[in-house]
């Protein structure tokens, strides 16, 4: 799986190909990549002065680093340290509403009595506000992921909102005192990312928390994304967890036809 540092990372190595360590070195050592949002990279450069020479200088060289990556034109955006929290900061506490306005409903998906795992979405993830609230509402299982340590979680039943608390990261999940759910038990599970291909493969946040948790169950794997972040290739290894099928506002691509 690899996060937004890891597609940085490779933008990097292919710079140096044609820059020298030193160049590297001296422009890009306090720059950090934020997020990949509606086919923009957005870098986080706190030195003025470096960041108006990397736009003027590099800007179109990170650009066809990207397009070689992702098949697809991608902008750069680089971001003074204010910049960066105010166009960040506030979509993490947004995003971490339960009960927020979403693109789909839980008739969207699969009804039925077994159980579903989704998740309440992070930053740059889609929101699945309406399909917790209507499960919740129907009075179908819905399970939620919870944070047991550095790259594991766990599943957990939730039955109402209010069984819901803040964890790691900021994001809500199950409380302690939820039933916990084996992974067996699981028939349709839905994956956040902040890319994903035609062919199932995803972008991450880089904890590794899903490609780890997906190994353990047999559930049809549902990724979920904004319509800018389903695109013809992502990087991917061999390790790395691919989806049955994946699902944007305005498209369905079914990766094995086995599931339907």
């Amino acid at each position: 799986m690899n996060s937004v540092a890891d597609i940085w990372k490779i933008v990097l190595s292919r710079l140096s190909q044609d820059l020298s360590e030193t160049t590297i070195s001296t422009w890009f050592d306090e720059v950090e990549a934020v997020s990949i949002k509606d086919r923009t990279l957005y870098l986080h450069c706190p030195n003025d002065f470096k960041r108006s020479t990397i736009e003027s200088m590099f800007s179109d060289r990170i650009k066809d680093s990207l397009r070689d990556i992702y098949s697809a034109d991608f902008d750069v955006k680089l971001l003074s340290t204010a910049e960066s929290t105010a166009l960040f900061e506030p979509e993490v506490k947004k995003s971490t509403a339960l009960l927020d306005s979403g693109e789909f409903t839980f008739d969207t998906f699969v009804v039925g009595e077994s159980n579903k795992m989704a998740y309440a979405a992070a930053r740059g993830e889609l929101p699945l506000g309406r399909v917790l609230a209507d499960a919740l509402a129907a009075g179908k299982t819905l399970v939620l992921p919870r944070c047991a340590g550095e790259g594991v979680m766990h599943g957990h039943r939730v039955d109402a909102p209010d069984r819901l608390v803040k964890g790691a990261y900021g994001i809500l999940e199950p409380g302690a005192d939820c039933p916990r759910v084996e992974p067996a038990e699981i028939d349709l599970i839905f994956v956040p990312g902040t890319a994903f291909d035609v062919r199932g493969h995803r972008i991450g946040q880089g904890g590794g928390y899903y490609d780890r948790y997906l190994n353990r169950t047999r559930a049809v794997r549902v990724g979920v994304c904004h319509d800018f972040a389903l695109l013809s290739a992502v990087p991917s290894e061999a390790h790395d967890a691919r989806m049955d099928i994946v699902v944007t506002p305005g498209r369905t691509v079914i990766i094995r036809e086995e599931t339907t």
